[in-house]
């Protein structure tokens, strides 16, 4: 992820200079990135040595971890000296270890456990219909909010640079075909994220004018595809 940092030179107490191999402009995205750059406390890996212990886990986030026992349970507590005032808004968590996925989902209907048990705290895709119809309150399933995007670069290089040729690309995708067949069941949405009215409501309606069939949208891809000069596609193998 830093790769192109060659060195970080210390200007003074509050600012550091990166210097880089080459042109990155994606420094400050990739150092304000969760994945692996973060703000470790000097003090723990001067006492520890590394960062492998679980007392090593501190940092500026909204939990202090508790208590830890491995293969079973982590528990964290509220952090008081939280920098956002009034957070968080709750007085812990903790996150169970629940290897058996059937006993994880009978955890989560009876209520000892807040958040479905499987990835992105969701409810399996094999199990999801039957909580749906059992309907068993208070733990009724709703759909996880999972994005995934494809990129199409809008600069000079043709065909891309020409709206006209990227709509028909995004008309062309057949998305529910693709969450059928390589992904988690679910529902394609437009670029907005759901809000707290698709918590209640499992479904909304289609918005005005959007395509209903494959052939329609099809048909719209070679129209847009036509208007732009490539009847049959694009001119570049």
């Amino acid at each position: 992820m830093l790769d192109p940092v060659d060195r970080v030179e210390v200007v003074d107490r509050y600012t550091v200079r990166f210097r880089l191999k080459e042109p990155f402009v994606w420094l400050v995205n990739m150092l304000a990135n969760p994945t692996g750059t973060w703000i470790v406390a000097r003090e723990l890996v001067d006492k520890y040595g590394d960062l492998k212990r679980p007392e090593s886990a501190i940092g500026t986030g909204p939990f202090v971890l508790d208590r830890y026992e491995p293969n079973v349970k982590t528990i964290f507590r509220r952090n008081p000296d939280y920098f956002r005032p009034g957070q968080p808004w709750v007085d812990g968590v903790e996150w169970l270890v629940l290897e058996d996925d059937s006993a994880g989902l009978a955890t989560y209907r009876t209520g000892q456990i807040d958040c479905g048990p499987w990835h992105w705290w969701v409810v399996r895709q094999q199990d999801l219909r039957l909580a749906q119809e059992e309907r068993a309150p208070p733990r009724v399933p709703g759909l996880p909010v999972q994005r995934d995007h494809g990129h199409l670069h809008a600069d000079r290089q043709a065909p891309f640079n020409d709206v006209r040729v990227r709509r028909a690309i995004s008309h062309a995708i057949d998305r529910q075909a693709v969450i059928d067949a390589v992904y988690l069941k679910g529902e394609p949405t437009p670029g907005d994220l759901p809000g707290p009215a698709r918590v209640v409501s499992a479904h909304r309606p289609a918005r005005p004018g959007r395509a209903s069939t494959t052939a329609t949208i099809r048909k719209e891809a070679r129209r847009l595809l036509a208007e732009a000069g490539f009847p049959r596609g694009s001119r570049r193998s």
